[in-house]
């Protein structure tokens, strides 16, 4: 039973290890480990233009969102409770501190909690920097506190947690900026190239004449004067020297500028596919069809980065509910979304609610099995439920329970007439219903296709299939029931 219950495959047992159990694991992130450099080295590259930029596109995407809580099982009482706790925080600044382990990996904030009245909540929520944490081979965190090499285990219910894509192996979490390290780095490489290039062959260059027995003093002074030239535009030279301009050929030059703006071009290119997922929105060479695409791929990735932090956040939800109402109490879900979907859940809702009026309308004229094609409603949807066994409609003409004449007696004759006379009418419009719902089709179908069951789209419906109906067949039929139905109404009187 032990073996069921306990962990059997572990980082120790399968890889082993040099540390001790609890001493903290060095992140195995493979830039830092291939260079030496530690987590600053990233944070460096934020005051990057471009990675900095696009950082803060992507912070601000996450944080843009709103929140709610969605009750579950929860009860109102604990539900309030959660909402008036969280009203209190500065949930944007948490949301965008937690959001930080896209870019590093993991992200770490403190809770401050306080006595409010008869109940334990949190005051503030508050970001720490990643190089003060480690993990142990448990996966534990571990605060390094300043003289301790193996650090202290942090307390419980104190520290929030957001990591990306963690691991048993890598608990540290996959940074977005790991991936961006060498394109930073080969661009900074070539834009020092580049301006090298240009500040030799972009500007003109100055070429100063002098005598074969001139001084090697007065050589010099003409170099000097030279090279203030390119700063000032001015100097005075004996009028025995002379200086000319020599012209650069462009044609030849504007390749190789070329090739640094394509190099340089790339390494952006890699930055913004790691960053966002696509390049097509940040390059001015890109159409519309391929940037629509590029915002589809970003809002991809801004809803991973919202669930990464939405579970950091349920972690605070838990704790509170713990805290003050019991660890067996259900807690309510934190819940990160965009107005916009939620405005096309509600459109959705509109629209599903004017289909079943409309369906329901429908249904006494036309088979179950039609109506759940015609408006794509889930097989058996419209079936209605069996009575259970033994159980029997309770009969016409009841009170209190019990019936006026016996179950199985044959009904009053009144009913009876009534009965006899209306059985024809229903025959005849058995036997209509087939041709009206093959005349009436276009117009469900087109119902079905713009999804609008209101009046009015069901009148723009009728408008735009009515020239193609076949009228003088449903005036025919129209007046042969009305014929039918006057007859036997005289027959019967």
């Amino acid at each position: 039973m032990t073996a069921f219950i306990e962990e059997f495959a572990t980082l120790q047992a399968a890889e082993g290890s040099w540390f001790f159990q609890g001493w903290p694991l060095p992140n195995p992130d493979p830039i830092l480990r291939a260079t030496g450099h530690a987590l600053p080295v990233y944070r460096a590259m934020l005051y990057d233009a471009h990675i900095g930029g696009l950082a803060r596109r992507r912070r601000a995407a996450v944080k843009a969102l709103d929140w709610r809580l969605e009750t579950d099982k929860a009860k109102s009482k604990t539900v309030r409770l959660v909402q008036d706790a969280l009203s209190r925080l500065d949930v944007p600044a948490m949301v965008g501190g937690l959001w930080e382990a896209a870019l590093f990996g993991y992200a770490c904030a403190e809770v401050m909690w306080e006595k409010r009245e008869s109940h334990v909540l949190p005051r503030a929520v508050i970001a720490k920097p990643q190089e003060w944490f480690r993990f142990d081979s448990e996966g534990t965190m571990l605060f390094m506190v300043m003289g301790s090499a193996n650090g202290v285990p942090v307390p419980a219910r104190k520290f929030l947690l957001s990591r990306q894509d963690a691991t048993v192996k890598n608990p540290y979490g996959i940074a977005d900026l790991a991936r961006c390290f060498w394109p930073h780095t080969f661009k900074k490489g070539g834009l020092q190239f580049w301006l090298k290039f240009v500040e030799k062959y972009g500007s003109p260059k100055l070429v100063g004449k002098f005598d074969r027995n001139t001084p090697e003093t007065e050589q010099e002074q003409l170099l000097a004067l030279l090279e203030a030239c390119v700063q000032d535009a001015v100097m005075v030279i004996p009028s025995d020297n002379s200086v000319e301009i020599l012209k650069q050929d462009g044609s030849s030059l504007s390749g190789a500028a070329e090739n640094y703006r394509e190099f340089l071009r790339f390494c952006r290119s890699e930055i913004s596919i790691a960053l966002l997922g696509q390049d097509q929105t940040t390059e001015a060479d890109t159409n519309h069809a391929s940037a629509t695409a590029g915002l589809e791929v970003t809002g991809d990735i801004r809803d991973a980065d919202a669930v990464m932090v939405q579970r950091a956040v349920q972690d605070l939800v838990a704790w509170i509910v713990e805290l003050n109402i019991g660890p067996e109490a259900d807690a309510p879900e934190f819940v990160l979304y965009e107005q916009a979907d939620a405005a096309a859940e509600a459109e959705a809702d509109t629209k599903k609610a004017a289909r079943d009026r409309a369906v329901a309308e429908l249904r006494p004229y036309y088979t179950d099995d039609y109506l759940e094609k015609t408006y794509n409603l889930p097989p058996g949807a419209l079936r209605e439920e069996k009575e259970p066994e033994g159980q029997k409609p309770a009969p016409e003409g009841t009170e209190d329970g019990a019936p006026d004449e016996p179950f199985f007696a044959e009904p009053a004759p009144a009913l009876a007439e009534a009965m006899r006379v209306q059985a024809p009418v229903d025959a005849l419009s058995a036997d209509l219903s087939p041709a009206f719902e093959a005349m009436l089709a276009p117009v469900l179908d087109r119902l079905a296709q713009s999804g609008d069951y209101s009046e009015k789209g069901m009148a723009e419906a009728i408008a735009a299939e009515y020239p193609k109906m076949d009228l003088e067949g449903m005036a025919d039929m129209l007046a042969r029931a009305r014929f039918v139905c006057r007859l036997w109404g005289y027959v019967n009187a």
